[in-house]
């Protein structure tokens, strides 16, 4: 008989038997089978169960496997969301080495909530991914180019802006502190005749922080980002890639960074209902 061992942890089950290591996410069909015999002392019966699906590598793309349905990245699981688009555009024959790119950016976010979380934020909102795997959103600001909350923070093209990550709110909370871009459609409706600009930004997926409920999950608060153009606001400057070079060099450091002060009170003077740093 087959010794098996098993991890549970948050939304994935591991099970160890006879030199094999298989992991389901919730959003896999075993999953809640293989909960199930663990649930009902049946452990011993995993080996079995597991052993009728069919373990060789079905799939083989340049960068990627496909086994059992999951997608691998250098023996790593992708996310369900994540793995599913790779597979799909692989298939269709379109280009994705721009999703490999943001996967491999993803794994330096120390949040476990975005890692999982934000591929499914972004395909949600129809918001592209740059060639070099960072990510293309949105934000409105005043006439001036200043943020709409504080005043304080200038966002001309080109500059990259940063603030602390453990000063932005990694809560869903609504409105709180943090820099917050969104989808267009959410972007361009916030000033609601105020007048100002709309810009384009590019975010490392490395530096969002999280995903607010509000606005039906339409924007995100991050911690640094760089604005890379001007857009009219009937029409986004929308495009899947550009040249990685065009705005900061290949070792994932932004040029020229504006550092957020921390003597400015990053929103600690106002009331939670008003705390929005869009």
């Amino acid at each position: 008989m087959s010794q098996v061992s098993f991890l549970k942890h948050d939304d994935t089950v591991t099970v160890v038997y006879d030199g094999n290591v298989r992991t389901f996410d919730r959003t896999s069909p075993q999953y809640d089978v293989i909960i199930d015999y663990l649930k009902t002392g049946r452990m011993d019966e995993l080996p079995e169960y597991l052993n009728s699906f069919k373990k060789s590598i079905e799939s083989k793309y340049e960068g990627f496997t496909v086994e059992d349905d999951i997608v691998y990245v250098d023996g790593k699981a992708l996310p369900t969301t994540i793995g599913n688009k790779l597979q799909e555009f692989a298939k269709e024959g379109l280009p994705y080495k721009h999703i490999l790119r943001f996967w491999t950016r993803l794994q330096k976010n120390p949040s476990r909530t975005c890692v999982n979380e934000i591929f499914g934020f972004l395909n949600n909102n129809n918001i592209p991914i740059f060639e070099d795997g960072c990510i293309l959103a949105w934000k409105s600001v005043r006439g001036d180019f200043r943020d709409w909350h504080s005043n304080s923070i200038l966002n001309r093209v080109g500059d990259t802006i940063e603030v602390p990550r453990n000063t932005v709110d990694d809560s869903r909370q609504s409105c709180s502190n943090g820099i917050h871009f969104g989808n267009f459609e959410y972007a361009s409706h916030f000033n609601d005749g105020k007048g100002g600009h709309l810009l384009e930004g590019k975010i490392d997926p490395a530096d969002v922080v999280s995903i607010p409920e509000e606005g039906n999950w339409q924007k995100m608060r991050v911690c640094k980002y760089t604005i890379t153009r001007e857009c009219d606001w009937d029409q986004p400057s929308c495009k899947l890639a550009v040249d990685e070079n065009e705005y900061f060099d290949n070792d994932d450091d932004y040029e020229d960074s504006d550092i957020y002060d921390e003597d400015d009170d990053f929103g600690s003077d106002l009331d939670e209902d008003e705390e929005d740093c869009y």
